[in-house]
């Protein structure tokens, strides 16, 4: 198994800091400047805490080849009220292109899902990201699992909205 390590996560004054640069580059045309700006602060697998409260928890994922290649806990900040993050991000997790089965556990169950899993297809090891959001109200889902081949590609059209 190879080693993982969680990298810091967002804040919200992190996130609206590069979403300021990214706004700036959007009106001047740069999209792939925001797509950089966003991806400074996010991994290749991110799972963002949106319940209001503490996410304990572990996150698996399992490769192509059906090596474990994230195996790794997380206790993830609310992150509304004070400024901590509220996102665990992940990096060098994608090892080829192909399925790769991700399985986030809770120690306290989030809207009764103790866990979930999906199996995401990569195609580009370079770009693709993967956002896990959890407990967010602007989606039906309680875990809900969105790859794209940018952040904002991945990013859910139900929380751009939001």
């Amino acid at each position: 198994m190879r080693q993982n390590k969680q990298s810091s996560g967002l804040s919200r004054r992190r996130f609206i800091a590069a979403g300021g640069t990214a706004a700036t580059a959007a009106v001047a045309g740069c999209a792939g400047v925001v797509n950089w700006v966003i991806d400074q602060f996010f991994g290749e697998v991110n799972v963002g805490n949106n319940t209001g409260r503490t996410l304990d928890g572990s996150i698996t994922v399992v490769g192509p080849d059906d090596e474990t290649l994230l195996d790794e806990s997380f206790s993830i900040s609310p992150g509304e009220e004070n400024g901590e993050d509220n996102t665990a991000t992940y990096d060098s997790v994608w090892t080829e292109t192909g399925s790769y089965e991700v399985t986030v556990q809770f120690d306290d169950p989030v809207e009764e899902v103790s866990a979930a899993t999906e199996t995401v297809t990569v195609e580009d090891t370079g770009d693709d990201v993967l956002l896990i959001v959890v407990g967010a109200d602007e989606i039906e889902e309680t875990v809900l699992f969105s790859l794209g081949d940018s952040f904002t590609d991945a990013l859910p059209e139900e929380i751009e909205e939001g």
